[in-house]
């Protein structure tokens, strides 16, 4: 999942993370646009490198969540996620965001919020900092929380909830 954070009118930086249950992988600084051939890029260089990081041994069996954002949905992204035997969880067209990782994202503004960076090298620094160190704790609420959001999606019949 990508984030952007903006720090003011001219100091942003788009970035590509992944957490699971046991916390959070890389934190990869987009270096240009997004196309499916640098999407394809960054998972090849992080996507396995994570699973070991948030469980212990890059195969770790693992299903991957990605939005509809056509670099993840091209044809040559699935093909690749295909021929590595990544399992992809099917996404649903205008469906609601309930990757936890919009939160963590949430989260990370927040956080920069209290000491804001003057400069993109220290926004990406400040970026880093706060990944690396977002507590267990926060990772688990959201987990917990899921249930509670297949609910309220359910019983807002797919549309916006409080999560």
């Amino acid at each position: 999942m990508f984030f952007c954070p903006k720090v003011s009118n001219s100091l942003s930086v788009m970035v590509w993370g992944c957490v699971g249950p046991n916390g959070v992988g890389r934190l990869v600084v987009c270096e240009q646009c997004l196309d499916s051939n640098y999407y394809i890029e960054i998972l090849k260089k992080n996507l396995k490198a994570s699973v070991e990081m948030i469980h212990g041994h890059p195969s770790h069996p693992f299903i991957f969540q990605q939005d509809n954002a056509p670099c993840h949905s091209s044809q040559k992204t699935i093909k690749y996620l295909h021929d590595e035997n990544i399992l992809l969880l099917p996404w649903p067209a205008q469906s609601p965001d309930i990757n936890i990782i919009e939160n963590l994202w949430q989260f990370m503004k927040n956080e920069l919020r209290h000491d804001p960076p003057r400069t993109k090298d220290q926004l990406i620094k400040k970026l880093f900092q706060i990944w690396y160190a977002i507590p267990r704790s926060v990772i688990n609420k959201l987990y917990n929380s899921l249930p509670h959001r297949m609910k309220a999606i359910t019983k807002c019949k797919g549309y916006p909830t409080k999560y």
